[in-house]
């Protein structure tokens, strides 16, 4: 009897492909034999709003750490700008195949925390483990600027390669790897080990970028400064200013970021999320991006949102 094809649509970053990697598991177990699993990276770019609405999902289909779509059986997501429309908001409840939380720290740990409920399903200990590392992770609960950039742990240490780019189909091999084994196993593995040596090296090179490209405007850093690799490094350069504006080349379109110092107390925090939606994106309260095509759009774009922060 052949497989029946399930097709699964994730973020590109970790929290999507740990989200995936914990939904596998518990698919895998209920279901034993009956799927075979295609992987779609979900990515936040220019035009993504409109080739996501008018996109058909195959069926069966879940959706992890993205937008909503009213075609997925299954789909989980946690940012606070889930919904293109005001209308699947408001209409939106939770259920057993589809959960919205924004208060909750990542994606993968509301899968985990939801399918262990609502299913009665116990997960292993290394899945536990890895929600705790997505929970880390994606809402940047580092102990420092030096801890993101310069870990000892195997998870975040997964995570800092991912922005050097991948594929689907090397996000659906390190998926099914994080579904059966521990993280530990699958950094020893030759070809993630040599991305994360490369990482570390970008990583250097990034915070000389923090230095030698960004500006100090009132409360915010303003950095334009090309491939920009990890949010963290202007934190590192400058720890004691509360937001971080950067703007980086992603080959084909520029993506701005705007983020709260997650070591320093705000009086009277922004919303992210709400600014950058102003703008087409969206994200949470600490962060939030939005993608355009030309690098003349994004620095205007950028200094806008520097304004508002420093308002």
């Amino acid at each position: 009897m052949s497989k029946q094809s399930f097709n699964i649509y994730l973020n590109d970053d970790f929290d999507g492909i740990s989200s995936a990697a914990v939904f596998l598991y518990f698919i895998n177990k209920k279901w034993p034999g009956k799927y075979k699993f295609k992987y779609s990276l979900a990515v936040f770019k220019p035009g993504y709003r409109e080739s996501w609405i008018r996109k058909k999902l195959s069926k069966p289909s879940a959706v992890f750490d993205f937008r909503y779509h009213p075609d997925a059986d299954w789909w989980f997501d946690h940012h606070g700008t889930s919904f293109i429309f005001e209308a699947q908001k408001k209409s939106f409840k939770s259920t057993k195949q589809k959960v919205w939380d924004e208060d909750s720290k990542s994606c993968c740990g509301l899968v985990l925390k939801h399918l262990a409920k609502s299913f009665n399903f116990e997960f292993p200990g290394y899945l536990k483990k890895l929600a705790r590392q997505a929970d880390i992770i994606d809402a940047a609960g580092y102990k420092s600027a030096r801890h993101a950039l310069m870990p000892e742990e195997d998870a975040i240490k997964f995570s800092n390669f991912l922005p050097l780019g991948f594929t689907s189909g090397e996000a659906g091999v390190w998926v099914e790897k994080l579904s059966s084994e521990p993280m530990a196993k699958v950094v020893s593995i030759g070809s993630v080990r040599s991305r994360i040596k490369k990482a570390e090296k970008v990583i250097v090179e990034s915070i000389e970028n923090a230095r030698n490209n960004s500006r100090i405007l009132g409360k915010t850093i303003l950095l334009f400064g090309g491939k920009v690799f990890s949010r963290f490094a202007v934190y590192y350069v400058y720890p004691k200013v509360p937001y971080a504006v950067i703007v980086s080349d992603k080959s084909g379109y520029y993506h701005i970021g705007a983020g709260k110092n997650p070591w320093l107390k705000i009086k009277n925090q922004k919303d992210l999320s709400k600014i950058m939606k102003e703008f087409g994106g969206g994200g949470h309260l600490n962060v939030g991006a939005t993608e355009v095509k030309t690098k003349k759009e994004a620095l205007q774009i950028a200094q806008k949102v520097v304004e508002i922060l420093n308002k």
